[in-house]
């Protein structure tokens, strides 16, 4: 999902299902790869139809989505991305502002405790 996500990110998704009303255009979702079940990935819905969701990555050359697999079924959503926490992959390492990254997983923490109280 370059360059909307990089790789060590954190996301924050609220788990929901295809009747969620705010699933819409433009949505980024998490959803089980239709072909690896076992593999969730973060894809922008780009067109909702009754038989599924037409799922693109961001980077428009690079990505693997439904252009590729075709329309991904209802039941493999999981969730509606809430939040994502930007994390500078060069600061993070033995010298590096673990402190920084600590506080980016409290605050996800704390905003995903908040949406599992308000369901």
């Amino acid at each position: 999902m370059l360059p909307t996500l990089a790789p060590k990110d954190i996301v924050i998704f609220r788990p929901t299902n295809e009747q969620d009303l705010s699933l819409k255009e433009g949505c980024l979702v998490v959803v089980s790869h239709p072909l690896k079940p076992e593999v969730l990935m973060i894809k922008r819905i780009y067109r909702l139809t009754q038989h599924g969701f037409d799922l693109r990555g961001d980077n428009e050359v690079g990505s693997i989505d439904s252009r590729q697999f075709g329309l991904v079924n209802n039941f493999c959503l999981r969730g509606i991305v809430e939040q994502v926490f930007k994390v500078q992959t060069a600061q993070i390492g033995p010298f590096g502002s673990f402190k920084k990254l600590k506080q980016k997983f409290f605050e996800a923490k704390r905003i995903l405790l908040q949406l599992i109280a308000h369901q």
